[in-house]
């Protein structure tokens, strides 16, 4: 592994602990910073959604995947006598809006591109880098009725398959853009899939 490499794992092994440690409002914390449009609807309850969201980003993170665990943590950090029961949380993060979440990313990311200093950029110019790749989901009837398993797979046998491709910048690491589809089918391939977000790249 060369210098750059170690450089590279050293920051990203930060950021990730940096997240996992984190408390359970660093959403609604991050947003009111960097003066961010706070899309998330409030209601005065344990689980907002800023909350909610920041601790599913945390579990996400951390090798203690479980409920549980993220239950506990908030359970101990809150001054405030609060149940280990999971099933508060798990309704609250069930009833997290994708496109919330959606335009929260790409708030984000346009906040970044702001912020760079010209010299960061090729000629006064952004510049982006496009990735693909296919994720499995829970075997779920509904998510195997919008992302049915691969055709190889024996029915019965296979999980939920989708495939995702997205703008990254390449100064800034954010994502700019993604799109999600099935994994097989007509217009499903990752050229299609960055034709409908293609348009991104050239307004940011």
């Amino acid at each position: 592994m060369n210098h750059n490499q170690k450089i590279i794992n050293l920051q990203k092994n930060i950021s990730l602990n940096k997240l996992k440690n984190s408390s359970s409002d660093f959403i609604q914390r991050f947003t009111t910073q960097h003066k961010l449009t706070n899309t998330l609807n409030k209601r005065n309850r344990i689980y907002t959604p800023e909350k909610t969201l920041s601790m599913f980003v945390s579990q996400s993170l951390n090798q203690d995947s479980s409920c549980q665990n993220t239950v506990n943590k908030l359970a101990l950090t809150r001054a405030e006598k609060t149940s280990i029961s999971t099933s508060g949380y798990c309704k609250a993060r069930n009833h997290l809006s994708t496109l919330v979440i959606t335009n929260l990313t790409k708030e984000i990311a346009i906040k970044n591109q702001q912020r760079l200093d010209l010299q960061w950029k090729f000629r006064g110019r952004n510049i982006y880098l496009v990735d693909g790749t296919t994720i499995t989901m829970a075997d779920t009837n509904s998510n195997q009725k919008e992302y049915p398993h691969t055709k190889i797979q024996k029915e019965g046998l296979g999980f939920p398959t989708c495939r995702i491709v997205a703008i990254i910048s390449l100064t800034t690491g954010s994502i700019i853009d993604a799109n999600i589809g099935t994994y097989s089918g007509k217009g499903t391939g990752e050229q299609a899939l960055l034709r409908d977000i293609l348009h991104i790249s050239k307004t940011s």
